[in-house]
């Protein structure tokens, strides 16, 4: 059973070093700034959760344009729990990216962190072609959602 947060990061690359410590590169504060409107967000997704059991069954709720929740299986050692999952996120709309976790049947989530998603004020346009690109993988998401028949990785917020 999850039984606390200790910290969420958003950020663009997550390495391994040959003694198992892992190195946060590109690291995001409280908001993710783009230059290019729309635009797709690719990173990892980094939660430090305190555990009281070997194994747990969580769920792991990301919403930005759509909500998505992916049941995954965690292997705590020591109590510690570290999920490191990579995340695509498609940029339309300047609405916030929110994390939460639960354990597997409950009904009370962990709110792990909020992002402010915006675009720079000289913002490009992204070429006609990769825009539409978006909006048809945001529209099928949306669409998805409202037909409860959603196909894993297929959200516009998502863990691959």
């Amino acid at each position: 059973m999850i039984t606390r947060l200790r910290a969420a990061i958003l950020c663009d690359d997550v390495r391994t070093e040959d003694n198992g410590k892992n190195i946060f590169v590109g690291v995001y504060g409280n908001q993710i700034i783009t230059g290019v409107r729309p635009a797709i967000i690719a990173g990892f997704l980094v939660l430090m959760l305190d555990a009281d059991a070997e194994e747990n069954k969580v769920d792991l709720r990301v919403s930005a344009i759509t909500e998505r929740t992916q049941t995954l299986m965690l292997k705590a050692t020591g109590g510690l729990v570290t999920l490191i999952t990579p995340l695509q996120i498609a940029l339309v709309d300047e609405k916030p990216l929110r994390v939460a976790v639960r354990n597997e049947g409950s009904e009370t989530w962990l709110d792990c962190g909020e992002w402010q998603m915006t675009f720079a004020e000289n913002a490009a346009e992204a070429p006609p072609e990769f825009a539409e690109q978006i909006y048809q993988w945001v529209a099928t998401a949306k669409e998805e959602l409202s037909q409860q028949s959603v196909a894993p990785n297929s959200l516009a917020a998502r863990p691959l």
